[in-house]
């Protein structure tokens, strides 16, 4: 039998940073997540808002958004969803 999928993590965008290679955003997250580095995500409500972890800490993460180049198209999206796989 395979083991279920784990449930998502939501997250909140605490700073977005424009860089040479896309958007560096840190995101705040539950403690005891279970998130890893190189593992995906979203921002809500946003087309094209793929994001992959850089670094972990206990309850902020960084990510690194390469398909999006300006922090200023996120708007006033804050909230990102990443699934565990």
């Amino acid at each position: 039998m395979d083991k279920p999928a784990d449930p998502p993590v939501t997250g909140k965008i605490v700073s977005a940073q424009d860089s040479g290679s896309g958007v560096i955003l840190q995101i705040s997250v539950p403690a005891g997540h279970g998130l890893k580095k190189g593992m995906s995500g979203k921002v809500n409500g946003l087309s094209k808002s793929g994001f992959r972890i850089t670094r972990v800490g206990n309850r902020r993460i960084d990510a690194r958004m390469s398909t999006i180049k300006s922090a200023k198209k996120l708007g006033a999206k804050k909230s990102v969803t990443i699934r565990k796989k």
